[in-house]
């Protein structure tokens, strides 16, 4: 676990996750693990649970080799294997990451392999914020704020909370179900809106007296700063300045907590008016993809995997990395990967050129060294 670290940190220095949730996460033994060492040190690594990759990197000073590729490809191969007909990039499971965080090049990078997003997928952005303790002395857990009690949910308030997500949010659900988080020793917890009078509105009805909820994580992240996330509000109870209170709830209690930083990680585009609004300002983007796969697919890259080197004097290139520059030359022009059928590709070390032909119609050139 060490090592997973150690790379997650080289390839994702300023990404806040705290090192004990990454290990526990990569540590699970349900993961596929595809790693690649140079003379025993790990230089990159695929994470695989089930069909989502939880975590992919190479080290910097091996990227652009094509290993990134490679373990995308196996990847893909394996989950297919398992009978599963789609594989996605990072996701709910464990949230070591929100997405693929959109360092240059990275859209780029999975997009001419065949990834893209569906709507439901949406992108997520970070938000920090420096807590200024003086701003919320007056926030107190139980108190009423615009007719509504502010607390920690409790085992009992957990289908009412569940079903206040999943109204907002379908997929939040899955997030709000983990019983863990209505226990009071965790360190994350849930903070919940109910609305006065709400057990008369509803009929005594259990299942209708959380309006808004708020995910706060209180585990020792890096440089004093904690976690609020997955903020829902009621369809019904929407504009009446709930989550904004939830929000400056959270921060009265990290900074109760003795955090000094908040971090709002996995935050909608739709969502980011709420912490904008509450003083947050913009982190990283993430982009969560995902990709077909069929029979076609899966023999198309079997057979364009290879590892075949150019020597021409002192000079010495490699076949998938020329490879890579037609890839990158042909998305460049507008098209995918999917669209290739065929490649022909004619090396002349002499003229340091290897020129090559798509689908017997799309002629181009690139280097070779």
């Amino acid at each position: 676990m060490e090592e997973y670290y150690a790379l997650f940190l080289d390839c994702c220095p300023d990404i806040v996750v705290s090192e004990a949730h990454i290990k526990e996460a990569l540590s699970n033994p349900d993961n596929l693990v595809l790693e690649r060492r140079d003379q025993g040190k790990l230089i990159a690594a695929l994470i695989l649970r089930q069909n989502t990759i939880l975590f992919m990197g190479v080290r910097s000073g091996y990227r652009g080799q094509g290993i990134g590729t490679q373990l995308l490809l196996e990847a893909e191969e394996l989950v297919y294997g398992l009978g599963m007909e789609e594989i996605k990039l990072f996701g709910v499971i464990d949230q070591i990451l929100p997405g693929v965080p959109l360092y240059p090049g990275a859209l780029e990078f999975f997009g001419k392999r065949g990834y893209y997003q569906k709507e439901e997928d949406m992108d997520f952005q970070d938000l920090f914020l420096e807590i200024d303790p003086v701003s919320y002395q007056d926030w107190k857990l139980g108190d009423r704020k615009d007719g509504m009690r502010l607390g920690w949910a409790v085992s009992s308030d957990r289908e009412a909370t569940v079903n206040c997500a999943g109204e907002a949010q379908q997929r939040y659900e899955e997030v709000y179900w983990h019983e863990s988080l209505y226990q009071a020793e965790s360190r994350v917890k849930v903070l919940i809106a109910s609305p006065d009078g709400a057990a008369e509105m509803h009929g005594y009805d259990p299942a209708h007296s959380v309006c808004g909820t708020l995910m706060v994580d209180m585990r020792d992240f890096t440089d004093g700063i904690g976690g609020i996330g997955f903020a829902s509000v009621k369809p019904a109870w929407a504009g009446q300045g709930i989550a904004q209170n939830l929000v400056k709830m959270a921060l009265a209690e990290l900074a109760r907590e003795g955090f000094r930083k908040a971090y709002a990680r996995c935050v909608s585009e739709q969502a980011v008016y709420l912490y904008e609004a509450c003083g947050f300002h913009k982190g990283h983007r993430y982009f969560r993809g995902r990709k077909a796969l069929n029979a076609e697919v899966i023999a198309r890259q079997r057979a364009m995997v290879k590892e075949v080197y150019i020597q021409y004097r002192e000079l010495e290139g490699r076949m998938d990395q020329i490879e890579e520059r037609i890839y990158d030359q042909f998305c460049q022009q507008g098209h995918q990967m999917s669209e290739i059928k065929k490649l022909q590709i004619y090396v002349k070390p002499q003229d340091f050129t290897a020129y090559y032909m798509i689908n017997d119609s799309i002629a181009g050139k690139v280097g070779i060294f």
